[in-house]
Protein backbone atom coordinates (compact mmCIF):
# COMPACT_ATOMS: atom_id res chain seq x y z
CA UNK A 1 0.00 0.00 0.00
CA UNK A 2 3.08 2.33 0.41
CA UNK A 3 4.15 1.73 -2.91
CA UNK A 4 0.99 2.49 -4.15
CA UNK A 5 0.78 6.08 -2.26
CA UNK A 6 4.31 7.43 -3.27
CA UNK A 7 2.99 6.28 -7.18
CA UNK A 8 -0.09 7.86 -6.80
CA UNK A 9 1.39 11.31 -4.56
CA UNK A 10 4.60 11.32 -7.05
CA UNK A 11 2.55 11.60 -10.07
CA UNK A 12 0.29 14.52 -8.05
CA UNK A 13 3.71 16.39 -7.04
CA UNK A 14 4.51 18.22 -10.17
CA UNK A 15 0.06 19.27 -10.75
CA UNK A 16 -0.14 21.63 -8.39
CA UNK A 17 -1.83 21.81 -4.35
CA UNK A 18 -3.21 18.26 -3.28
CA UNK A 19 -6.28 19.16 -1.52
CA UNK A 20 -7.28 15.86 0.22
CA UNK A 21 -5.14 13.10 1.46
CA UNK A 22 -7.08 9.50 0.96
CA UNK A 23 -6.38 6.16 3.11
CA UNK A 24 -7.26 2.48 1.36
CA UNK A 25 -7.65 -0.38 3.27
CA UNK A 26 -7.89 -4.13 1.54
CA UNK A 27 -11.41 -5.27 1.82
CA UNK A 28 -9.99 -8.22 3.54
CA UNK A 29 -8.78 -7.09 6.40
CA UNK A 30 -12.02 -5.78 7.81
CA UNK A 31 -13.15 -9.09 8.36
CA UNK A 32 -9.47 -9.68 10.29
CA UNK A 33 -9.54 -6.33 12.20
CA UNK A 34 -12.92 -5.70 14.86
CA UNK A 35 -12.41 -2.17 15.32
CA UNK A 36 -11.32 -1.04 11.45
CA UNK A 37 -10.48 2.27 11.54
CA UNK A 38 -9.80 2.55 14.64
CA UNK A 39 -5.62 1.88 14.64
CA UNK A 40 -5.41 4.05 11.23
CA UNK A 41 -7.52 7.07 13.09
CA UNK A 42 -5.47 6.82 16.20
CA UNK A 43 -2.46 6.87 14.28
CA UNK A 44 -3.21 9.39 12.18
CA UNK A 45 -4.45 11.72 15.04
CA UNK A 46 -1.47 10.79 17.29
CA UNK A 47 0.78 12.21 14.71
CA UNK A 48 -1.46 15.19 14.11
CA UNK A 49 -1.48 16.31 17.36
CA UNK A 50 2.10 15.54 17.88
CA UNK A 51 2.48 18.14 14.32
CA UNK A 52 0.50 20.11 16.42
CA UNK A 53 1.94 20.69 19.55
CA UNK A 54 5.12 21.25 17.78
CA UNK A 55 3.92 24.12 15.92
CA UNK A 56 2.18 25.94 18.79
CA UNK A 57 5.30 26.01 20.61
CA UNK A 58 7.17 27.16 17.45
CA UNK A 59 4.47 30.59 17.57
CA UNK A 60 4.79 30.69 21.17
CA UNK A 61 8.56 31.13 21.13
CA UNK A 62 7.87 33.62 17.72
CA UNK A 63 5.25 35.76 19.38
CA UNK A 64 7.84 36.03 22.48
CA UNK A 65 10.99 36.98 20.44
CA UNK A 66 8.65 39.38 18.03
CA UNK A 67 7.24 41.22 21.62
CA UNK A 68 11.20 41.71 22.63
CA UNK A 69 11.97 42.95 19.42
CA UNK A 70 9.20 45.33 19.77
CA UNK A 71 10.13 46.51 23.28
CA UNK A 72 13.67 46.93 22.02
CA UNK A 73 12.62 49.13 18.79
CA UNK A 74 10.02 51.09 21.24
CA UNK A 75 13.17 52.04 23.70
CA UNK A 76 15.19 53.09 20.72
CA UNK A 77 12.67 55.04 19.54
CA UNK A 78 12.19 57.06 22.97
CA UNK A 79 15.69 57.34 22.47
CA UNK A 80 15.46 59.09 18.96
CA UNK A 81 13.03 61.61 19.87
CA UNK A 82 15.28 62.78 23.17
CA UNK A 83 17.76 63.35 20.98
CA UNK A 84 16.06 65.15 18.26
CA UNK A 85 14.24 66.77 20.90
CA UNK A 86 17.70 67.91 22.10
CA UNK A 87 18.97 68.74 18.86
CA UNK A 88 16.57 71.09 18.12
CA UNK A 89 16.49 72.97 21.50
CA UNK A 90 19.95 73.82 20.40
Amino acid sequence: MNEEAMTIISSLWFQGEVKMIVFSQDKSLWHIEDDGWGGVVDSVRKIVQGATQALEKKIFKANIDMKEKLETVQVQNEQLKVAVDEIGKS
